[in-house]
């Protein structure tokens, strides 16, 4: 791998966990705070000395020089909205999390929206703090006249309130049930297009010498067994085939993005001569966490728009609009996916020799990962069933190969069963039965 590809995936390894840090966006707002606090000083210290308030006619001429009171009250009042706004942010958390599941309130956290307010509100108190004590020296100097420190500060008191006010109806809409789910498809809309190679970008290695790789791989190499536990969230490919070409080996994983390692267990297979610390130094290129991550674990993101739809589902919720909802949502996640290839499981080095096989979901896999939770769960929802069996027959068409039409028919046929099973009044039988028959036709034709 060339020394580009490896900063660019060291790069989108920084850029993803920036943009999940909460504290990202208000750690940088607090450093210009600071900077801008210097600088308003500097600008203050460097007006000419004939300058006077009197020509600045929106400012209390008496009271300009009186700068420690201004900047205190203005500080006292922002981190009292500041607190306000971060209860409400934990207030709307709770929420979430029990209408929606814990594992979403990790999109709510990466809200730039709500960090960038949260961060414009302890910004200006940090601003008003040091000006504060900057004017406290300045003042000493009979040419300060602190104009542009108050106005900074006026500017950015109207900034706050306009802020609040849009935070107060962001949150309002960050809570309903059609936000969170287009928040969700839009990650996992991301997450194809980052995960999935468009037509014409994926190397074609024929599937024969991939499996024949495999199992010589698996017979002749040394096991590397995981030096710790938790859920694989990256791989780092572009490091491995690299250090793989490097020491002449060829790697044969026995897991991929989402599963969970357990220690000690045999993580993958490694071919030829062994360097010293080979283990460890595999374990390197894998990223373990408490939790699985939609880096590049696509079904993930799959499964998010699932709790949704499960938890709508339950009896205490029994709200069949949203899990249809996440349904709509999951079908067009599919239909995206049907529309590019699938990644390779073989990764070539720069000399086009294959290095490393690493599987990942196939169609199959991610079909019975969008509706087979969603098709128990909705056992006696007939509303539901039918529009499971209705996005189906409009996905069909879209497929691009046999095999994701036969997984798409197969969990219809799953539906539809499961439907005949159940005490459904003859009239729903026949709907679904209609649409059971469209998806067979779209199958067959």
């Amino acid at each position: 791998m060339t020394l580009i590809s490896l900063i660019r995936e060291k790069t989108s390894y920084v850029l993803f966990f920036l943009r999940g840090a909460f504290w990202a966006i208000p750690a940088t707002l607090l450093i210009l705070a600071g900077g801008l606090a210097l600088v308003t000083l500097w600008l203050d210290l460097s007006l000419p000395t004939g300058a006077s308030p009197e020509r600045v006619t929106w400012l209390n001429v008496d009271k300009i020089r009186d700068t420690d009171s201004i900047l205190t009250t203005t500080a006292a009042a922002i981190l009292g909205v500041a607190g306000v706004s971060f209860s409400v942010t934990i207030a709307s958390l709770t929420l979430a999390s029990q209408q929606f599941g814990p594992r979403l309130i990790r999109n709510f956290i990466k809200d730039r929206f709500t960090q960038t307010v949260l961060g414009f509100f302890v910004a200006t108190f940090l601003f008003c703090m040091l000006s504060n004590q900057l004017a406290g020296v300045a003042g000493q100097d009979s040419s300060y006249v602190p104009v542009v420190t108050l106005a900074v500060t006026l500017v950015l008191t109207i900034v706050d309130l306009l802020l609040l006010v849009l935070f107060f109806h962001h949150i309002c809409v960050s809570i309903q049930a059609d936000y969170v789910i287009n928040g969700v498809f839009t990650e996992l809309r991301s997450c194809i297009a980052n995960l999935l190679p468009n037509d014409g970008e994926h190397e074609n290695t024929d599937v024969s010498v991939i499996r024949a790789m495999d199992k010589t791989i698996a017979d002749q190499g040394k096991s590397v067994r995981a030096l710790s536990d938790g859920y694989i969230q990256h791989i780092d490919s572009h490091a491995l085939v690299a250090y793989c070409q490097a020491h002449s080996l060829k790697v044969r994983f026995n897991h991929r993005a989402g599963d969970y390692l357990l220690s000690h267990s045999v993580m993958a297979y490694v071919q030829g001569d062994y360097p010293a610390h080979m283990e460890r130094q595999i374990n390197r290129f894998v990223s373990t966490g408490f939790s699985r991550s939609p880096r590049q674990d696509l079904e993930y993101c799959l499964r998010q728009l699932v709790e949704v739809a499960l938890r709508a589902l339950s009896p205490s919720v029994n709200d069949p609009f949203t899990a249809m909802t996440c349904i709509d949502r999951l079908g067009a996640g599919l239909s995206n996916i049907a529309n590019r290839p699938m990644r390779s499981p073989a990764y070539h080095d720069s000399d086009g020799e294959i290095r490393l096989i690493l599987y990942s979901s196939d169609y199959q896999g991610l079909v019975d990962t969008a509706f087979n939770q969603i098709r128990q769960a909705a056992r006696g929802h007939v509303d539901v069933t039918i529009r499971l069996l209705e996005i189906l027959s409009e996905i069909i068409p879209q497929t691009k190969t046999s095999q994701q039409a036969a997984a798409l028919h197969n969990q219809a046929q799953l539906i539809f069963d499961a439907s005949v099973n159940s005490e459904i009044h003859e009239y729903d039988q026949n709907t679904i039965r209609q649409r059971f028959n469209t998806i067979a036709g779209a199958v067959n034709e």
